[in-house]
């Protein structure tokens, strides 16, 4: 009985073997190379976007340290005008969100810029 098993597992094992020379790599190998590529596309984005924000606090206040003591160091009058230009900059994301988007119920800042 053993035997037979043991032959039946070779000849179904040859069979498949056959089967993907022929056919070529199989489903998952497709779905794995696919993730491999959208992890590292994402890494990139990622590494990208952190370093972009970087820059941009380094462009914007002549400093790279971390936003805290950045916001510490500003004088009170910016302060107030930094919130308010990025305030302002929001609600004109929403309003172009709401004008393309008609009919849309958009109220969340989050869902405008996903939409």
């Amino acid at each position: 009985m053993v035997q037979i098993t043991s032959r039946f597992m070779r000849l179904l094992l040859f069979i498949r073997i056959r089967l993907i020379e022929a056919v070529g790599p199989s489903m998952s190998d497709g779905i794995l190379i696919w993730a491999a590529v959208i992890g590292f596309v994402g890494g990139l984005s990622s590494a990208a976007f952190r370093e972009a924000n970087i820059g941009l606090k380094l462009i914007l206040t002549g400093q790279s340290r971390d936003i805290v003591t950045i916001a510490e160091s500003l004088s009170p009058e910016m302060r107030i005008i930094i919130p308010t230009v990025g305030g302002f900059c929001a609600g004109i994301t929403l309003l172009m969100g709401a004008k393309l988007f008609r009919g849309m119920r958009s109220q969340d800042y989050l869902e405008v810029i996903r939409l």
